[in-house]
């Protein structure tokens, strides 16, 4: 089958997400090598390295959605005016006017297909081809159903086709990579500083480091208690001037969280009572990681009369 297209912007034509895919055709201009990612990082080659691995990443995922999601499915249409109840009122879109669902897929399909896909292409017995967006939705789920949205002009089709009976329709369906996201990284990869470039790939001349600390003042709440292990790292991570990236590592629940919370009260701590102004910012993987740090750490420390601020 040929590839197909379709629009990640919804209020466009399908052919919008041409130019999209056209970029990483273009990038793909030369046949990636393995050799070319696995050099080693260097302020000379940063962006080089940085953007073949992405197209790496890129094709990496085409190729999975093709052996792992895309092929023959049975797909069913609800009825007009029918909206799924994974389907919340935040993500409900006025050009949505029917909601599909492809059955049988395992929740390792659905998460994937939901992470790394905007659409799904359905493909008909006539070479008609209908884009459908998968919903973000999706991810929430613990059945078989990955839930899609049509537009307009993909019911119409579907109705020209026979296909909007309740028994469903076996047919084929191609999932589309997010192209718009590999195109955003690629054009804020351009947008890094050399001053950017050189804190994330240090030399061993830019570290220094102050005295010290001989010991860290007793926290006063029992989620900021550290072990002897976790003081040590916090020690050094406080002493550290500035300059690249202080990196903590350790597997899932040895602390890093908790380290970071501590961390920050303690630079809030010294801030409040130099009277001087203390930003921290925080990025993490999930908005569940951030929410951690919310409730079961910077809330308390925020009303706690007991603090400087």
């Amino acid at each position: 089958l040929p590839p197909a297209s379709f629009s990640c912007d919804h209020t466009n034509p399908p052919r919008e997400y041409a130019a999209k895919k056209n970029d990483f055709a273009d990038r793909l201009e030369e046949e990636l090598v393995l050799g070319d990612v696995q050099v080693e990082l260097a302020r000379t080659n940063y962006k080089e390295k940085f953007h073949k691995l992405l197209c790496w990443e890129e094709k990496t995922h085409i190729e999975i959605l093709e052996k792992r999601c895309s092929g023959w499915c049975k797909v069913f249409v609800c009825e007009e005016g029918e909206v799924p109840n994974v389907v919340t009122r935040w993500s409900v879109k006025p050009e949505h006017c029917r909601y599909a669902y492809v059955d049988g897929m395992d929740g390792d399909q659905i998460a994937y297909v939901t992470q790394a896909s905007e659409s799904a292409v359905v493909i008909m017995s006539n070479g008609e081809e209908v884009y459908a967006e998968v919903l973000l939705e999706n991810h929430t789920l613990t059945h078989d159903r990955l839930y899609l949205a049509l537009k307009e002009d993909a019911v119409a089709a579907l109705r020209r086709n026979g296909c909007l009976g309740r028994d469903g329709l076996r047919i084929v369906v191609t999932f589309e990579l997010k192209h718009s996201y590999f195109n955003s990284l690629h054009r804020s990869l351009e947008s890094v500083s050399n001053g950017v470039v050189a804190r994330l790939v240090p030399q061993q001349s830019d570290f220094h480091y102050q005295e010290s600390l001989d010991s860290i003042p007793p926290f006063p709440y029992p989620c900021l208690q550290l072990d002897g292990g976790q003081t040590e790292v916090l020690k050094a991570a406080l002493s550290h001037v500035p300059g690249p990236p202080f990196l903590i590592t350790g597997a899932f629940g040895t602390g890093k969280t908790r380290l970071l919370a501590a961390a920050t009260y303690q630079f809030f701590y010294e801030g409040a009572l130099k009277r001087q102004p203390t930003r921290v910012l925080i990025c993490t993987h999930h908005q569940a990681s951030a929410d951690t740090f919310v409730d079961n750490y910077f809330g308390p420390m925020k009303t706690d009369r007991r603090n400087p601020w």
